[in-house]
């Protein structure tokens, strides 16, 4: 007997599905205006931006957010030891997370304490979205993959990327110590905003104006 559970799983050419410029235009204007997708605006922004996965963003605390040196630590415990990334966020970013702060002040989790549910809740309305609008199919996979594409299309080098997705480090012969390649990593993920910004004054007004109402 097959295991239900098992076979409505995503397929992986779901989830490894990346999402375009323009189809992330097009999701951020959706959800931007319309109060029952808040939280699907505030997770798109910060993983488009970040790459973060969406269990290190769902298990985010704000301990962990230097805000100063616009980075936040995603921590991974080894033999009791935390062997942990910095992530470089920018403005988009920040703001995201400020307006996470208003909402929960009292909150050590960025997403409230009830961070797991809202995650889920945030990845069911991104399938229905690939379903009833022309953007096609979305998950939170797909999120952390536009940023990788958006990152390497900017001119990213491998360093930046293996820094920022804790991929395994190359063999760099100009980054000798993490602060320099974090510092590496930290101008590249500037470019996406910059770059983002760029296009985002083109198309939004377009956007806005023929976007659907979600029911």
């Amino acid at each position: 007997m097959p295991n239900r559970h098992h076979s409505r799983r995503l397929s992986p050419q779901f989830r490894r599905l990346s999402l375009t410029n323009d189809q992330l235009h097009r999701l951020l204007s959706l959800s931007q205006n319309d109060p029952s997708l808040r939280d699907v605006h505030d997770v798109v922004t910060i993983m488009i931006n970040t790459g973060v996965r969406p269990g290190e963003l769902q298990d985010l605390l704000w301990s962990n957010v230097d805000i100063r040196r616009s980075r936040v630590l995603i921590p991974n415990y080894r033999n009791n030891r935390c062997v942990g990334r910095y992530v470089p966020f920018g403005a988009k970013t920040l703001q995201t997370l400020k307006v996470l702060h208003d909402r929960e002040p009292a909150s050590e989790i960025v997403f409230g304490a009830s961070a797991h549910r809202r995650i889920n809740r945030v990845s069911r309305q991104l399938r229905v979205l690939g379903r009833e609008t022309s953007i096609g199919p979305i998950s939170l996979s797909g999120l952390r993959h536009a940023f990788i594409t958006r990152l390497m299309t900017c001119g990213g080098s491998v360093d930046s990327l293996s820094t920022i997705c804790g991929y395994k480090p190359g063999n760099s012969k100009f980054l000798s110590t993490l602060e320099q390649r974090f510092e590496c990593a930290a101008r590249d993920q500037a470019r996406i905003e910059n770059d983002w910004q760029e296009r985002w004054a083109v198309v939004a007004p377009a956007l806005l104006r023929n976007s659907p109402r979600i029911s």
